[in-house]
């Protein structure tokens, strides 16, 4: 992560912004974060892409204003949001997620900078490995449990 900063810092110097590299420890930035105390800095924060089950319980917590992990206060992504979490059927719930995601892209709430994909390994002898259909990330403890014979 620290080359990454570095990287993101030298690429606001070439457009003329001059950032500061503040060495935290993420207990410490959490705790800022959490109290909304974080005015003119910036943290990176590890938001995997998620099935959309996934998506609908971060999206409060990271993006509403009542979220635990938020740093925004919007009403209208509020909305977007709320309106998303009452969709009935998937197709709307759908639609809702786009309009959220163009809502974070237009007016720069998040910064995204990188997506990458992680490659995994598994076998026969995994006890239990559903990629893709967890709603958080997985747990990593299926990837050394055996199965029953």
């Amino acid at each position: 992560m620290a080359r990454f900063v570095e990287a993101v810092a030298g690429y606001f110097a070439d457009i003329g912004v001059r950032a500061k590299i503040v060495p935290t420890e993420y207990a410490s930035y959490r705790k800022k974060r959490l109290g909304f105390d974080l005015p003119g800095e910036m943290g990176p924060l590890a938001t995997p892409t998620r099935p959309l089950a996934g998506f609908v319980s971060l999206a409060r917590l990271l993006f509403h204003s009542q979220g635990r992990f938020t740093s925004i206060r919007d009403p209208q992504l509020d909305a977007l949001i709320e309106a998303m979490e009452n969709a009935l059927d998937e197709e709307t719930a759908r639609k809702h997620f786009t309009a959220i995601y163009r809502y974070l892209y237009h007016h720069y709430n998040h910064l995204t900078a990188v997506e990458l994909d992680v490659p995994y390994a598994t076998s026969a002898r995994i006890a239990k490995w559903d990629l893709g259909g967890a709603v958080w990330d997985q747990n990593f403890l299926y990837l050394v449990r055996q199965q029953e014979p």
